[in-house]
């Protein structure tokens, strides 16, 4: 699954990882049960080094965007409501 980098309006710097895939799942890029890329995967699309795309997970896991299957690996959480 590749993706271009996520740039911030004006400013021309990239997103964080974080944001750029709560805006993806938010946007419907991202759907319910679409899994994620490993950690490494979205280091190098994003451009960041893979502590920063690791801390980014955490992130969108609290926000309940994403969901952790051991074993199996990160998907997009289901849309509370929907």
């Amino acid at each position: 699954m590749a993706h271009s980098p996520s740039w911030s309006a004006g400013s021309g710097q990239r997103r964080p990882p974080s944001s750029s895939r709560s805006h993806q799942t938010s946007s419907g890029e991202l759907k319910p049960g679409d899994k994620l890329p490993s950690t490494r995967e979205l280091a190098e699309t994003y451009g960041v080094h893979m502590n920063t795309a690791s801390r980014a997970l955490p992130l969108l896991h609290d926000r309940e965007l994403i969901t952790g299957q051991p074993g199996r690996g990160t998907y997009v959480a289901e849309r509370p409501g929907r």
